[in-house]
């Protein structure tokens, strides 16, 4: 997923620069003054993204029969460990070690038919196919802006099955959130996880040892995460969709 916060370098390159400065300091006469390097500010945070969403779809016929069918998940993601630099009026977030990330979710899909026989309702759990992370920077107002997602490709799926039934999937996050409606698929910001939100902080926030903001998918800086009402329409027939997600991001201070 292509990151319009990654800084690349910023965090690696701040260290040796106040050791060359301290080492020239060291060499400078006594009688010259000199100012000391500012050290920077550096914060580790645990983090945890943890919420709940759904995928709606109704198809009508020109009868006006139909079938309407509900998909619904929740996940807990824990990522460990994130570091944030503060200097010279700026911040980096540097990604989390995915290594030693966890994740726990669950999906479910109903599926309502005219036709009483085609109604099936299925569930399964989530696991994590690859550790998504946090990264960000400061604003020119001087508001901190985060950008946290889960990955790509994202969840995994266990407990589906293709018997070939509308509630049938072997990789619900595949078929049910990115595949068929395109979510996060081709924005201003490329192509971005369907479960990706910007937390917007001030510096004041970081003086507690926990920080908790509130997410969803309702954000104007990804389109493409709340897709048209229509899915399309062909013959008399039509399709309507609804995606949302609401979430929470807690960044938990720990010693670095």
């Amino acid at each position: 997923m292509p990151n319009p916060f990654r800084r690349r370098g910023a965090f690696g390159a701040a260290l040796p620069f106040a050791l060359l400065a301290a080492a020239a300091c060291a060499a400078s006469p006594a009688s010259a003054k000199v100012k000391a390097p500012k050290i920077p500010k550096i914060a580790g945070y645990n983090v945890e993204f943890t919420g709940s969403g759904g995928y709606d779809v109704n198809g009508t016929d020109s009868n006006g029969d139909g079938t309407a069918v509900k998909a619904q998940f929740h996940w807990d993601v824990k990522y460990y460990k994130m570091i944030i630099v503060r200097q010279g009026g700026s911040t980096v977030s540097t990604p989390v070690n995915e290594k030693k990330s966890k994740a726990a979710g669950e999906w479910s899909v109903t599926s309502t038919s005219s036709d009483p026989g085609s109604s099936c309702a299925t569930n399964g759990t989530l696991g994590l196919n690859s550790g998504g992370g946090i990264e960000g920077r400061v604003q020119p107002s001087g508001k901190y802006i985060f950008q946290v997602s889960i990955g790509l490709p994202g969840f995994s799926t266990s407990g589906g099955d293709n018997a070939g039934t509308a509630c049938s999937t072997t990789d619900f996050w595949h078929d049910w959130v990115a595949s068929f409606s395109h979510i996060g698929n081709g924005d201003d910001l490329g192509d971005v996880d369907p479960i990706t939100g910007f937390s917007i902080l001030d510096k004041s926030d970081f003086n507690h040892g926990k920080i908790v903001d509130n997410l969803s998918n309702e954000t104007l800086r990804a389109p493409s995460l709340s897709p048209p009402e229509s899915c399309g329409s062909d013959g008399g027939t039509s399709c309507t969709q609804h995606f949302n997600w609401h979430g929470h991001l807690i960044l938990t201070k720990v010693k670095i």
